[in-house]
């Protein structure tokens, strides 16, 4: 048996008799005990109390439990409940007590102390017991806040119940109501209160019968019912009231149903105005009907009418050639044969009935392209736009040379559309790249392709040159047709090349568009649709 923590302290034989008595069970006590002499200082610190408080009983032995467990916060008062009474001879109590004791780790101890003061061989002793009361601390706090957390939720369940944007109440067996928040109460025109204790059909007579067939049906089946929405039974529509319910056994532990949850919305202006919707959208129906019925006569009126216009135009165009040529022709006579006779003044009048009438041709065939343009393209079948392009340029072979331009291809697509028109589409182009360079530069043209990000295989193809360029201000107007920003004297020309361009591109469900600033050349953007692009 280990040694005892009695020591010998006043007459050794007492002490050495409770040493080899009581040691055991000293030793096996499952609280910590303490014994200490009349100044305090430990006499017995049994196992228990060496693992509450991390300090071997040889290392305790003899040292004032007070400097060892107290807090500082207690002061003397420590000291004062656990010193042994001197004068005293009868046995004398203290505690339990709730207090601190501070580990030899320096972390604070909740302990729960009970103090006997008494005497041995005469001499005064405190017998201590503690037992760590953290875990009980812990759980005692632990129900606290549970019990906080629950009248919490209670109240918060409490106000959602009573603040709740619906009807809600719980109704017994027999169809009686328990309890019921404010806002369905004030759907029945009664206070809460009246409620209490009565049955449905009570305090709703008019909805009585439709409710309680409802609730009978959960109570039989335990089967939630949601959404069902009942009327007002004996009024006209336009006074009725429209409720949406739902109904929820209420069980008990066993899985009794005692009674049911119920959840009531009134769907009155809800109703009212699907009903008014309904009847605007059955107006706005009619009305769209009358209105696309109108639309599509005016829109086979416009066709017709700009049919004719176009075939109006086309015709002129057409049949107003063979009169400009017999102009034209005649003032070529006069020149060789009365030339001699009409002096230098009438020479000039001859020159410019001569060019009017080559200008006035000039504008009748473009005039008759742009027609054509508009009952002719589209999709047309797969087309290299590379070799439209080249044909474009051997088209143009003379104008190139003489201007010494130089035109750079890259890679350029194959897409659905009307060959002829794509090789007008780029003549143009070039042409006035060609027509519009700055003087003393020759021309350079780039035209190339790029795949647009984001949409798979659509291209947009580039037409660049290092001409005069333009502001971009005027951008809307180069291609509007007989527009030009520049004088008939100083470039030829009618003032249709682009407006030709846009239509073609318009015919192949396109867009062009151009990038340009004044002396620094332009870039003319072509996108094709997606759907009219195959693969190279």
């Amino acid at each position: 048996m280990a040694r005892s923590s009695l020591v010998k302290s006043g007459p050794a034989g007492e002490f050495e008799k409770m040493s080899n008595f009581y040691g055991a069970l000293f030793h096996s006590m499952p609280v910590a005990f303490i014994l200490l002499d009349r100044r305090g200082k430990i006499l017995l610190w049994n196992p228990v109390a060496e693992k509450m408080f991390g300090y071997r009983s040889d290392e305790v032995i003899g040292l004032p439990l007070h400097d060892l467990i107290a807090p500082e916060k207690y002061g003397s008062s420590f000291a004062r409940w656990i010193k042994p009474s001197a004068s005293s001879r009868r046995i004398t109590s203290i505690g339990p007590l709730e207090v601190e004791g501070i580990t030899a780790s320096g972390e604070s101890l909740p302990i729960e102390v009970s103090i006997a003061k008494t005497r041995i061989s005469d001499q005064p002793v405190s017998i201590l017991v503690i037992r760590d009361i953290a875990h009980h601390k812990q759980t005692e706090e632990a129900l606290t806040q549970a019990r906080d957390l629950a009248e919490k939720r209670a109240a918060e369940i409490e106000a959602i119940y009573q603040g709740a944007p619906v009807g809600l109440c719980v109704i017994d067996r027999d169809l009686r109501h328990v309890r019921i928040n404010e806002r369905l109460a004030a759907m029945n025109g009664s206070p809460p209160e009246a409620h209490i204790g009565r049955k449905i059909k009570e305090m709703v007579p008019r909805v009585g019968r439709s409710l309680e067939s409802l609730a009978r049906h959960v109570l039989a089946t335990g089967t939630s019912l949601l959404n069902k929405e009942i009327s007002s039974e004996d009024l006209p529509s336009e006074r009725k009231h429209y409720f949406l319910t739902s109904w929820f056994p209420l069980r008990e532990v066993g899985g009794k149903i005692r009674g049911l949850n119920v959840v009531v919305q009134d769907i009155t202006e809800r109703k009212r105005s699907e009903e008014a919707l309904r009847k605007s959208e059955e107006a706005l129906r009619r009305l769209n009907e009358s209105l696309e019925a109108r639309v599509r006569e005016r829109t086979a009126e416009l066709e017709r009418r700009n049919k004719e216009l176009q075939d109006f135009a086309f015709v002129a165009a057409h049949d107003l050639q063979e009169p400009l040529r017999k102009i034209q022709l005649l003032g070529d006579m006069v020149v060789v044969k009365f030339g001699h006779c009409v002096g230098k003044c009438g020479s000039d009048y001859l020159t410019r009935i001569r060019t009017t009438a080559a200008t006035m041709q000039e504008l009748l065939r473009s005039l008759r392209e742009y027609s054509l343009l508009t009952k002719t393209g589209g999709r047309g079948k797969a087309t290299e736009i590379t070799e439209a392009v080249h044909t474009a340029l051997a088209n143009l072979r003379i104008q190139i040379r003489e201007s010494g331009a130089v035109t750079e291809i890259g890679k350029l697509p194959k897409i659905k559309a009307d060959r002829a028109q794509m090789v007008h589409l780029f003549q143009n182009l070039i042409s006035n790249a060609l027509k519009y360079h700055r003087a003393g530069e020759p021309p350079r043209v780039k035209i190339h392709s790029r795949i647009l990000p984001k949409h798979g295989e659509r291209y947009e193809i580039y037409v660049e040159d290092n001409g005069m360029g333009f502001d971009e201000k005027y951008l809307d107007r180069i291609f509007l047709p007989f527009e030009r920003l520049h004088g008939r004297a100083e470039y030829g020309g009618v003032g249709m090349g682009l407006a030709i361009c846009k239509k073609i591109m318009e015919r192949h469900r396109g867009a062009i568009t151009a990038r340009s600033s004044p002396g620094k050349g332009s870039t003319f953007i072509l996108t094709f649709p997606e759907d009219e692009e195959l693969p190279s």
